[in-house]
């Protein structure tokens, strides 16, 4: 068919795509309903209400800052505190861990790094965590199978001291985000253990003990649970009172190593990020009361490298970011759908691995909702992301994006929580002091511009009424005074006017002949 007919009637004949698609079709009204327009009056458009909800994060603005370079990482790991941050450092012998200060920017020296490094391990170290109520206590897991806790990094010449030991290389390492002193660590054999880590004490002790049938590469804490991300694929929910597996699934199809989160504050809900059965990298959403299926999935994009994830429980968004990568991506999370926000690029080198800093660290006065450090080949760089909205909101806390977040105060101790208490986190407003909400900020009522243009003609009218009826007076003054002073040119003594004869010649009565 090619042959017979020209390009130009193929293009006129083969449907387009786009003369299918539906649009959205306008509602009839017959005549009589529809809104007659007074002449001379602009048209009436209906002002928008002012309670109308709408997405805070659609539109986020992220700023990017370097905290230290020079550094050559041992293993992409890292994590950070309110004040500090500690990366596993590469050095001839044992396991460093770089200790760097948020509030400052600062060069690796080769020559001075080990000065800033806690000591102990003697391999390289796998996983970094930090107590979420005690900025300075730092918990460390190496490929030398131990647990190890820095009770104050702030001096790093202290070594720090032996937790216990597993069979194999420790791999994940997670404290309790509300009892005290509770810390979780899995390895590469699938042993797991909690540990009482007080400070106070010269040595921690164990509280609970299991074994899962394959690697753990992630652990995530929900109250006297928590989820493990297995080398088999397995998502597992381990019950530490008594060490038996609560549920499982599968959320991912592909074989590489996935992440799952417990989603607090969404009901019966775990988002899991890892690799696709097709291929390409996937969040999937699953309920932990039917964990066999998955509720929703979404498509992050169609590389085939590990993948991080965090959730932000305050603003219901899961950040993702590729191991290589130097995209971040967030996705809103509901009990039911995933939805892929807008994503952002760095101008940095790519990342390695990432983590998020402690929500007491965000400016809330500039719209600051999330804020996290980036971890390269050689470099260390703050991410943060900012709600874009006009100035006069910045003078008001948004008490509609910033709620109730966690509280820096542990809401149980590490005993009572090993005896069997489990209550939830403690909550804090993050309003700084002597700032007004914005709920409560008096908004001026706008007036739509046709009740403006149509008072303003209104009132020209009434100014032109009042010129011309001043005018129609002067008038009728002006007729008055002539009729009753009719021979006021004559010097007004009464005698009407004629003509008198002044002996002057006119031009019509000059004669040659005299």
């Amino acid at each position: 068919a090619s042959s017979l007919w020209p390009r130009s009637h193929h293009r006129r004949c083969t449907p387009s795509l786009r003369s299918y698609a539906v649009g959205p079709q306008r509602k009839f009204e017959p005549r009589s309903a529809r809104t007659r327009q007074v002449p001379g009056e602009l048209p009436h458009t209906p002002m928008a209400s002012f309670t109308q909800k709408t997405n805070p994060y659609k539109h986020l603005s992220g700023r990017e800052t370097t905290l230290l370079t020079h550094l050559q990482p041992a293993t992409p790991s890292i994590a950070a505190s309110d004040a500090f941050y500690a990366v596993p450092y590469r050095s001839g012998g044992g396991g460093p861990v770089y200790i760097g200060r948020l509030d400052q920017t600062s060069k690796v020296e080769p020559a001075e790094a080990l000065s800033n490094c806690v000591q102990g391990h003697k391999a390289e170290v796998k996983a970094v965590a930090f107590s979420p109520f005690h900025s300075a206590l730092l918990a460390t897991g190496g490929e030398d199978c131990r647990v190890r806790i820095a009770a104050n990094v702030e001096d790093p010449s202290k070594e720090s001291l032996e937790v216990g030991a597993h069979g194999s290389g420790v791999r994940c390492l997670q404290f309790h985000p509300a009892a005290e002193h509770v810390l979780l660590s899995a390895s590469n054999d699938g042993s797991w253990a909690t540990w009482d880590v007080a400070s106070e004490l010269n040595r921690a002790a164990s509280i609970h003990t299991g074994k899962l049938d394959a690697a753990v590469t992630h652990v995530d804490w929900n109250r006297s649970t928590f989820a493990a991300s297995c080398r088999d694929r397995t998502l597992r929910c381990v019950d530490v009172r008594t060490g038996a597996v609560a549920w499982s699934s599968v959320p991912h199809g592909g074989a590489r190593a996935f992440r799952a989160v417990f989603a607090s504050r969404i009901e019966h809900c775990v988002l899991s990020v890892g690799s696709a059965t097709s291929g390409g990298r996937e969040v999937s959403l699953i309920d932990v009361r039917k964990p066999d299926a998955v509720v929703a999935r979404a498509v992050i994009d169609a590389q085939s490298g590990d993948v991080l994830s965090h959730w932000d429980e305050d603003s219901g968004l899961l950040w993702c970011v590729g191991r290589g990568d130097r995209v971040m991506r967030r996705f809103e999370c509901t009990s039911s759908a995933i939805t892929q926000g807008a994503t952002w690029r760095s101008e940095q080198a790519a990342c390695t691995s990432f983590c998020a800093l402690p929500h007491k660290l965000r400016d809330v006065m500039d719209l600051e909702v999330f804020k996290c450090l980036r971890l390269t080949t050689s470099t260390v760089d703050t991410a943060s992301f900012r709600v874009v909205r006009t100035e006069d909101h910045k003078a008001f806390f948004n008490d509609d994006i910033f709620g109730e977040t966690r509280s820096r105060f542990p809401s149980t101790t590490a005993k009572r929580w090993a005896a069997g208490e489990c209550p939830p986190s403690l909550t804090e407003s993050c309003q700084p002091l002597g700032t007004k909400l914005l709920s409560e900020r008096v908004v001026e009522r706008k007036v739509l511009n046709t009740v403006v243009v149509n008072e303003r003609r209104a009132s020209e009218k009434e100014d032109r009424a009042k010129d011309d009826a001043a005018i129609d007076r002067l008038a009728q003054l002006a007729d008055q005074f002539a009729n009753a002073n009719v021979n006021l040119s004559m010097g007004g003594n009464g005698v009407d006017a004629q003509v008198q004869d002044t002996g002057d010649v006119e031009s019509d009565e000059w004669d040659d002949s005299d």
